[in-house]
């Protein structure tokens, strides 16, 4: 019957031979170079099999999809300055806060020249550019912001009234500066419209809280 093994440390290697093999001077070398053989071997082949199990995950960007997202980036941003300086237009004749007409100030000097910095990328890229003219007149509704029906009602509004509607209304709007500048820093390629969303995603961000402010004033 084998005695247990349990619990006893492991042999050393190569000290217990079988009848029949050499002698631990003429084997030892020989095992020891095919052992040192193996073992390099054993590596290189492990490391390949590893380097083969695990595929790169770069992926480069695709020129054409960068160059798509950067201009329809730029011209989303346009129309959204456009349609901001008609809401800030708007404040400016019916809010009375200082608070609220400070903010007003403020978002109509920064969108003005955001409208005019994307412009310009858009002139260099030699992507059509949107023209806009007077800005800050309003005719029945602003697209996207707000329709006929609501204008109207902002229009006959008191200045209490009005600048909670617009306050409300300015950080629903801004909202979506925000979100066009985080689609462009994930999707862009551009250097200088990547700059430009991360200017405009800290500005509108800073407007947003401004607002806030206010409306708590």
């Amino acid at each position: 019957m084998r005695a247990s093994t349990r619990g006893r440390p492991a042999a050393p290697a190569f000290v217990v031979r079988a009848p029949g093999v050499a002698a631990p001077g003429v084997a030892a070398p020989v095992v020891a170079a095919l052992l040192a053989a193996s073992l390099l071997t054993g590596c290189g082949g492990s490391s390949g099999a590893v380097g083969a199990a695990r595929p790169s995950t770069a992926v480069a960007a695709d020129p054409a999809a960068t160059r798509q997202q950067d201009v329809a980036f730029a011209t989303a941003l346009a129309e959204h300055h456009h349609q901001t300086l008609q809401l800030v237009g708007l404040a400016a004749e019916k809010a009375e806060s200082t608070e609220v007409l400070d903010l007003a100030g403020r978002v109509q000097t920064a969108s003005d020249a955001g409208l005019r910095e994307v412009q310009a990328l858009l002139e260099g890229w030699g992507e059509p550019v949107p023209h806009i003219e007077g800005h800050t007149d309003l005719g029945d509704s602003i697209p996207g912001v707000l329709d006929a029906e609501a204008l109207a009602a902002l229009r006959a509004s008191g200045p209490a009234a009005f600048e909670t509607t617009f306050l409300a209304t300015l950080a629903t709007h801004q909202a979506k500066a925000v979100a066009l500048a985080e689609r462009q820093q994930a999707s862009g390629g551009d250097p200088e419209a990547l700059r430009v969303a991360a200017a405009t995603r800290e500005e509108t961000k800073a407007q947003l809280a401004d607002r806030a402010a206010a409306r708590a004033g």
